[in-house]
């Protein structure tokens, strides 16, 4: 998938951030001299990427870790969301060096950052971590986010819809530990 958006991109010198970078394509690999993020969402091999049934099937199961219910409580998910069709949120084509140094794309906290903490419904998703019960807190309760105001400030590149797990379909080759995107939202295991 990788070398045909590297041909797409070979194709097309003007997309925009095709000019911070300099690539070198052959059948197996990228020789890449930095990170670039190309402003590429819907190219064929992207679009196969994502709609590969390995991809849905993984989603569709990720999903349903999710529910609107508390543990205790009988009643299952909601009638108003649907997580057993997976959306597709088409995300920029972005290619990273192992070992290289953040650079302009630094850890963060994904678009809502401040959101979660000024939306009184939103902040309801952390209501167990804040009154210290930490232990108590579930992370695929999606209660507090179903009426919760994710975009109050109308920040760009900020998403208005909920991606449960925003996985990047990794096109770079890294091995284990290299990768960027590091997500364990289980705090109970995580602190055991």
């Amino acid at each position: 998938m990788a070398n045909l958006v590297a041909e797409f991109i070979k194709v097309n010198p003007d997309v925009e951030g095709g000019e911070r970078m300099e690539f070198i394509v052959n059948m197996t690999k990228f020789n890449i001299s930095n990170t670039a993020i190309f402003q590429l969402f819907w190219t064929k091999p992207q679009i196969l990427a994502r709609s590969h049934p390995n991809v849905l099937a993984t989603t569709t199961w990720l999903n349903s870790l999710y529910h609107t219910s508390s543990k205790s409580e009988t009643s299952s998910k909601s009638e108003d969301i649907n997580l057993s069709n997976p959306l597709t949120y088409a995300d920029w084509f972005w290619i990273r060096q192992p070992g290289i140094q953040w650079g302009a794309h630094p850890p963060h906290i994904e678009g809502g950052s401040v959101e979660r903490w000024r939306d009184p419904v939103f902040r309801t998703c952390f209501e167990e971590i804040l009154k210290g019960n930490w232990k108590n807190y579930d992370a695929f309760n999606l209660q507090g986010r179903l009426g919760a105001r994710t975009s109050m400030y109308r920040r760009p590149n900020q998403a208005s819809i909920f991606r449960t797990f925003q996985g990047w379909l990794a096109l770079s080759t890294t091995a284990p530990t290299e990768g960027t995107l590091k997500v364990f939202s289980d705090i109970l295991l995580s602190n055991t």
